[in-house]
């Protein structure tokens, strides 16, 4: 990993660190209140150190993101590569909703039919639930 690389890291995760701290206070001193929507967390408040906390874990995930980018896999897990081209890819969940990208094999599969399929079985148990109770 390289200078730039560890730098970039650091900050974004220090970013997400002050954010979350920022956050803790906001909700000590009644401007932001926490709650969970399934798994996923959920903050809301009318306060500036609210606002404050969202931008800096924000940021702190782009700038986080930003530093893996900038190296190669071969870099980040230490192994070397000899020849051949180099794959990349990854999944981004929007909601429900899998966006598959990029140049790996393990990406064009059945492992991304497999997520897509977990994932519409457990809207459809999440909607047939919401109906019924």
């Amino acid at each position: 990993m390289s200078g730039r690389q560890r730098a970039l890291l650091g900050a974004g995760i220090t970013l997400m660190l002050a954010g979350g701290l920022v956050l803790a206070w906001a909700v000590a001193v009644g401007q932001a209140e926490l709650s969970l929507f399934l798994i996923v967390p959920v903050v809301h408040g009318t306060g500036a150190f609210t606002a404050l906390s969202i931008l800096l874990i924000f940021v702190g995930f782009v700038v986080t993101f930003i530093s893996l980018s900038f190296g190669t896999v071969s870099e980040l897990d230490g192994t070397p590569q000899e020849g051949g081209r180099k794959e990349w890819g990854g999944v981004i969940l929007i909601g429900p909703i899998p966006i598959i990208f990029g140049s790996g094999r393990s990406l064009r599969g059945t492992w991304p039919l497999l997520a897509l399929a977990i994932i519409s079985s457990l809207l459809l148990l999440m909607f047939i639930l919401a109906v019924v109770l």
